[in-house]
């Protein structure tokens, strides 16, 4: 809620009948007055009514305190004006204040009772446009509490109002649209045809696994604008991607789904795949970066002590190599044995022989084919896996309450936790498969490994490969040559995604 706040700070003396005036601050702080288009127009209004006040008893103003549109309720929003106002009483520079109501200066009874203990014990009174604030008596300040804690009420049951009629428009399947959303025409109810192809044509291509960073490059190469009219960016694409708008659903606080009453772009188990296809590239460790200069950074691993092996240039004359690098973590552990390197051309050039002959292999044809011909098992599956999740939540409420024991809640949650790791891996290997029936598989690979950039062989490698595990040579071992550099292919084991 935007909360907007005008008072006004007086310093006055009164000797016999005459009125002496030596300070005066004007605090202009923001409570309850909306200001969504941040003009102020809230803030004058109030701050106008604050100086008439001033006017009417020959208050002399010389500053004021504006924050204007940030809420005095919430504990998490930073008010500077209303923190030098507090700071200015403390060194005495205020002797009085003008507000337009109590509950401008504060929406929560602790935020109160401090400000009113703080004025009290420096002697600062208030004076209000309308109401009135008398810390001098003990009825005065019992008053201002009581004012305080209805102030606080307020706030929270209008919040609580604001909350139950929202999820009543989203239950109602209502369409909430604070700018005209990529693919509808104002409104978001009526579909735009032309968006709406793109919308389509970016779900398909996220389902196939294609990168967003290749899918928004590809968009604005053929100046495809987006609703604001500028370019594309992965980050938009992702989003726009993941909307379940797109399939007509309405999402409510990231948890609670409706049936929208708008027409869809694309169909529930179509959004079930891209959020499929979204998930696993997510989960996806060490994921291909913009400067990535080598094929398998990330995905090589140390078949000595499972460190992770990084590329390296070479050093004195030697060739870069992926390397087992021995050092000390942030937590003070060794990490790394430093006894496995290899070549780096030699290990990729390996990596791709496997990688094209594996995608030849009965065993990845088949993959491509069932997948092909069931349509709906990722979404299935999902399905499955949000039931499982529930279920394991319910177990956490069950042993709160004391329905179940800590070793009955320990070994259901065991259970549970397993059998939600396990659709998990079904859901990465399916979702995998989708993304390799988008390979062309009737061209030669190797000419189109040679003809595409880095980008699409690394994608290929991460449809494919798991992780590459490379093992130290024996003691004596023979180094023999491959391909022309001293290499043991039968000491690096590949391990496949499918």
């Amino acid at each position: 809620m935007v909360l907007l706040l005008f008072p006004t700070f007086c310093e006055i003396m009164s000797v016999g009948n005459e009125k002496h005036e030596s300070r005066c601050t004007r605090c202009d702080l923001r409570q309850n007055s909306q200001d969504p288009r941040l003009d102020g127009m809230g803030v004058a209004r109030q701050l106008e009514d604050c100086r008439k006040l001033c006017d009417r008893n020959e208050f002399t103003v010389v500053d004021e305190y504006v924050d204007n549109d940030r809420s005095a309720y919430s504990e998490t929003v930073k008010r500077a004006a209303y923190d030098r106002l507090l700071d200015d009483v403390r060194h005495g520079r205020i002797d009085a204040i003008v507000a337009y109501k109590d509950d401008r200066l504060g929406r929560r009874l602790r935020t109160l009772i401090d400000l009113y203990d703080l004025l009290k014990q420096h002697g600062v009174v208030i004076h209000l446009v309308s109401g009135s604030v008398d810390l001098q008596t003990p009825q005065g300040i019992a008053m201002a509490q009581v004012a305080a804690v209805m102030a606080e009420n307020y706030v929270s049951t209008a919040r609580e109002n604001n909350l139950r009629s929202r999820r009543q428009i989203a239950e109602a399947g209502k369409r909430h649209c604070a700018r005209r959303p990529y693919g509808w025409e104002p409104g978001g109810l009526v579909v735009k045809p032309d968006e709406a192809e793109v919308v389509r044509e970016i779900c398909k291509r996220v389902i196939a696994g294609e990168a967003p960073t290749s899918i928004a490059y590809s968009l604005n190469l053929r100046d495809i604008p987006t609703v604001e009219g500028r370019g594309w960016t992965a980050i938009g694409v992702r989003k726009c991607a993941a909307r379940a708008s797109n399939a007509a659903i309405r999402e409510h606080r990231g948890t609670l789904y409706y049936n929208g009453q708008w027409e869809p772009i694309i169909s529930h188990d179509e959004y079930a795949q891209v959020m499929a296809a979204l998930e696993v590239r997510a989960n996806m460790k060490y994921k291909r970066g913009v400067g990535r200069k080598y094929l398998l950074t990330g995905l090589v691993y140390c078949g000595e002590c499972g460190n992770r092996l990084g590329a390296t240039v070479g050093a004195s004359g030697r060739k870069p190599a992926y390397r087992c690098h021995k050092n000390l973590s942030n937590d003070n552990l060794e990490r790394g044995c430093g006894k496995v390197s290899r070549n780096i051309e030699a290990l990729e050039l390996l990596v791709k022989k496997a990688v094209l002959a594996r995608l030849n292999s009965p065993a990845v044809l088949d993959a491509i084919a069932t997948r092909k011909s069931s349509d709906t098992a990722v979404s299935e599956l999902i399905t499955q896996r949000d039931g499982q999740s529930v279920r394991l939540d319910q177990l956490v409420n069950d042993y709160a309450t004391g329905l179940l024991t800590a070793d009955q809640f320990r070994q259901a949650k065991t259970v549970a936790e397993q059998k939600l790791a396990e659709l998990n891996q079904k859901i990465s290997r399916l979702t995998a498969n989708t993304e390799l029936a988008s390979v062309d598989l009737s061209v030669d690979l190797e000419t189109a490994w040679t003809a595409n950039a880095l980008p699409w062989r690394r994608n290929l490698v991460e449809l494919l490969v798991d992780r590459v595990e490379v093992n130290p040579y024996p003691p004596g071992y023979p180094r023999k040559f491959w391909e022309g550099v001293k290499f043991a292919p039968e000491l690096v084991t590949v391990k496949w995604r499918v």
